[in-house]
């Protein structure tokens, strides 16, 4: 039996979906959780493929792993890419997260996500002063509450 496959994910999704996966513990890491059906919503997918993404993420935390939390092992090739990115250049690619998440859902969400992605410049914003305040909030928060690898 041949399984159809859905839509593939593009980088500007997976950024989102990485940021998702760094504000939401492991156990809202599925379809029925707001903030899962929130971003399919944005996605234009569904709840299911967003929980799915979230949990083939979870394949490649080292720190989920040694909690003996494995994920599922669909991890695609540009799923480990950006895994890997934001593991080189976290400042850089969590700002990037930040300004496509502030175009979906802080500004209206009425910028599709192509466009907000390829919106982004070198120029610093307040916009991106405001997004490095609420990762340092953020990141405090997290390793108050549950240390991990993500800390926006």
């Amino acid at each position: 039996m041949t399984r159809s496959k859905g839509k593939g994910w593009q980088r500007d999704e997976l950024l989102l979906a990485m940021n998702l996966y760094c504000r939401i513990p492991f156990g809202r890491q599925r379809s029925g959780a707001p903030e899962v059906i929130e971003l399919a919503e944005a996605l234009g997918r569904t709840p299911g493929s967003v929980a799915m993404k979230l949990n083939n993420l979870t394949s490649l935390d080292p720190q989920e792993l040694a909690r003996g939390v494995k994920g599922l092992h669909g991890a695609s090739r540009l799923d480990r890419l950006v895994w890997e990115e934001f593991q080189t250049d976290w400042e850089s690619l969590v700002l990037e997260s930040e300004r496509l998440w502030g175009d979906v859902f802080e500004n209206g969400g009425s910028r599709p996500i192509a466009e907000a992605g390829d919106a982004l410049g070198d120029r610093v914003t307040e916009s991106d002063h405001m997004g490095k305040v609420r990762l340092k909030f953020r990141a405090l928060a997290t390793a108050i509450e549950a240390p991990s690898l993500c800390f926006f």
